[in-house]
C-alpha cells in the first residue's frame, strides 16, 4: 500500500505471482538454460558458483540447486525472499542463500570474486543506479566470470510491465502521466485494479512508472559495465540471442543491430581479471 495515497501499489496487484508463496522450483527461460550450458556448465561443471541478481522469490534459485549448481540469489524486497526461503528450508536447501541487497540494491551480501556467473533478467529496467549495479556484479564476480543480463530495450513499442504502447519512451512527469491515463481509458493497457476508478489506475500506474522503471539506451548500459572491467559486444550477444530463436544468416547480423534497441537487450559478458 502506498502510505501517501493509500492506494495499492503496482506490485500489490492481484495474480501478481511475486505476492503468493513458492510451491515448486522454476526453471527460466530456455536461453538462459542454454547460457548456463553452453558458459557455465560445459566449462566448469553443473557445480560452479552462480548468482541471480533480482531473483524475487528465488524460485529460479531453487531450479539451480535442484541442477547441482552453487547458486544463490539476492533481491530488493525482504517479501518476496521471506517467500523463497521458507520454500528452500522446506526442501532441505540453506534459506540464507537467498539474501537482500541493501542500500537500496546498490550493494550485495557476498564476498568479491565469490562467483564464476552472474545472471539479471528482466532487471535492469528496474535499477535506478546504474553504475552501482554494474559495479556491485563485477566485484562478486571472479575473473573470467561468464554474465548474461536480459531486459526490454529502450525503444521497445510496448511498456511490458503495464502493457500500454509507447508511454516509457515520453518524459516522466505530468505528459506520461496523461499518456498513461489515455492508455487506460481506451483499454490499451494491462487489465489491473479493474475496481478502481480511472484515476486512481492511473495514479497506481504511474507511480510505478515514475519510481520503478528507467529505460536506457543499450550503448549507455554497455559502457556502463566496461568501466567497471566487464567485457561485451552488444552486436555479437543479439546475434546469438537471434540465431538461438532460429534465425538464419545474414538475418540474424542484420537483425542484431536493430534488436537490443527496440525489442531486446540482451548482453554477455566476462569479467576481467
Amino acid at each position: 500500500m502506498d502510505a501517501a495515497s493509500g492506494l495499492p501499489t503496482f506490485t500489490e496487484r492481484s495474480g501478481h505471482e511475486k505476492n503468493s508463496e513458492v510451491t515448486s522450483a522454476l526453471a527460466p527461460h530456455g536461453y538462459i538454460q542454454d547460457f548456463l550450458n553452453r558458459d557455465v556448465a560445459a566449462k566448469l561443471g553443473s557445480g560452479a558458483r552462480v548468482l541471480d541478481i533480482g531473483c524475487g522469490r528465488g524460485e529460479g534459485v531453487a531450479w539451480l540447486l535442484g541442477q547441482g549448481y552453487d547458486a544463490y540469489g539476492t533481491d530488493v524486497s525482504p517479501e518476496y525472499l521471506e517467500r523463497g526461503r521458507t520454500y528452500l528450508a522446506t526442501n532441505g536447501h540453506d534459506p540464507n542463500r537467498l539474501r537482500v541487497a541493501v542500500d537500496d540494491g546498490r550493494s550485495y551480501p557476498f564476498a568479491d570474486q565469490s562467483f564464476d556467473a552472474v545472471v539479471s533478467n528482466q532487471v535492469i529496467e528496474h535499477v535506478p543506479d546504474l553504475d552501482s549495479f554494474a559495479k556491485e556484479t563485477a566485484r562478486v564476480s571472479a575473473p573470467g566470470a561468464a554474465g548474461l543480463h536480459i531486459c526490454p530495450a529502450r525503444w521497445r513499442p510496448l511498456e511490458v510491465h503495464m502493457r500500454i504502447p509507447l508511454v516509457h519512451w515520453l518524459p516522466k512527469g505530468r505528459t506520461r502521466a496523461a499518456a498513461i491515463g489515455v492508455g487506460l481509458r481506451l483499454g490499451f493497457a494491462g487489465s489491473y485494479f479493474p475496481d478502481l476508478a480511472l484515476a486512481d489506475r492511473r495514479d497506481i500506474f504511474s507511480e510505478f512508472s515514475t519510481q520503478q522503471t528507467f529505460y536506457r539506451p543499450a550503448t549507455e548500459i554497455l559502457r556502463t559495465f566496461e568501466r567497471h572491467g566487464t567485457v561485451a559486444d552488444l552486436t555479437e550477444s543479439s546475434r546469438r540471442k537471434l540465431r538461438w530463436h532460429g534465425v538464419p544468416e545474414p538475418f540474424a547480423g542484420a537483425g542484431a543491430r536493430i534488436y537490443p534497441h527496440a525489442l531486446s537487450l540482451v548482453l554477455h559478458t566476462v569479467q576481467l581479471g
